[in-house]
C-alpha cells in the first residue's frame, strides 16, 4: 500500500492511477526544469512544492493523474487556467546504472518538453514544475543527464 504524505492530493474527484512494470538498477539524484538535458535539481517538497500543488489543486479546472514508473511515483495536477502545473516526485526507478527516468510533458500543440530526470536516489517529495498547457505526462528510460527529446522505452503515460 502507498504511504500518502499529508496534505496531497488523494482527496482529488476524477484522479486516475497509470501503472507499468519495472526494470533494475541503482544510482545518483533527481533533476527537473524544462530545458531537456542537463535540467537543474528538482525542489524538495519540505519548502515551495507542496504550496505549490494545493494552490493549483484549488482550480477549478485541476486536472491530476498519479503514474508510477518502475517505482518512482509521480502525483500530478495541471492547471490551464493558471498556467502552471507540477508532479511531486517519491521513490526511485529502479533503472540500469546510468540511466533515468525522464519526465516528459506533452502540450496541447503534441509537443515534448523536458520536466526533467528522475535518477536512481531515492525521492521523498521533489516537486517538477509543469507548464500549465500539458495535456499527456510520459516517462521514458534515458541516460541519467537526459535527452533533447524522448528516445527511450516508455516507462508510464497518462493523459490528463
Amino acid at each position: 500500500m502507498r504511504r500518502r504524505r499529508p496534505g496531497t492530493r488523494s482527496h482529488v474527484p476524477g484522479r486516475r492511477r497509470s501503472t507499468l512494470s519495472s526494470a533494475r538498477g541503482g544510482g545518483p539524484a533527481a533533476r527537473a526544469g524544462p530545458t531537456g538535458a542537463g535540467e537543474h535539481a528538482g525542489h524538495p517538497a519540505g519548502g515551495q512544492g507542496p504550496e505549490e500543488m494545493h494552490a493549483i489543486m484549488g482550480a477549478t479546472d485541476a486536472r491530476s493523474v498519479e503514474l508510477d514508473a518502475s517505482g518512482a511515483e509521480l502525483d500530478v495536477v495541471v492547471s490551464g487556467a493558471m498556467g502552471k502545473g507540477g508532479a511531486m516526485v517519491d521513490g526511485r526507478p529502479a533503472l540500469d546504472d546510468g540511466m533515468g527516468a525522464q519526465v516528459w510533458s506533452v502540450g496541447s500543440d503534441g509537443r515534448a518538453r523536458s520536466a526533467g530526470v528522475i535518477d536512481q536516489a531515492p525521492h521523498d517529495g521533489v516537486w517538477m514544475p509543469l507548464p500549465g498547457d500539458t495535456v499527456q505526462v510520459v516517462l521514458t528510460v534515458e541516460p541519467a543527464a537526459g535527452s533533447p527529446a524522448p528516445t527511450g522505452p516508455v516507462l508510464a503515460r497518462a493523459t490528463l
